[in-house]
């Protein structure tokens, strides 16, 4: 069985979601000669995912945000041996935006706030709030 199975989350950017990066060590008692590493992985009661012949001792993988993920590690051998497991909650993400509405002078109203909200939707509550002014 690997040792050591770790993770570190990447937060989304503009190129793609969020990873995970696994990260394991070599078994302390292999079973014979490593010839490679499979990774499953599942999340939220989906069907199993498996990526076989793995020569790292890391593999990444994309992730949706809110979804709990359960990992298992196994070192191929001439003899399967254990799987190392892990499972991560991934946390719910969005867009950061901070914004600054300005009303009417005569108000003299100024409001700057920050929401986690996906763009369309920041878009819908602005277009509400010139509506409503």
């Amino acid at each position: 069985m690997p040792t050591s199975l770790t993770y570190t989350l990447k937060d989304q950017d503009k190129a793609h979601g969020p990873r995970i990066n696994l990260t394991w060590s070599i078994p302390a008692k292999p079973n014979g000669v490593i010839r490679n590493y499979t990774v499953f992985y599942s999340y939220n009661g989906n069907p199993q995912r498996e990526i076989s012949g793995i020569d790292a001792l890391s593999y990444s993988v994309d992730v949706l945000g809110g979804a709990t993920y359960q990992f298992h590690v196994r070192a191929v051998t001439i003899k399967p041996g254990p799987n190392a497991t892990l499972t991560v909650n991934v946390p719910e993400y969005g867009r950061k935006t901070s914004i600054q509405i300005q009303f009417d002078p005569a108000f003299r109203c100024t409001c700057t706030f920050s929401i986690d909200l996906e763009f369309t939707v920041l878009l819908e509550i602005l277009s509400k709030v010139n509506e409503e002014v």
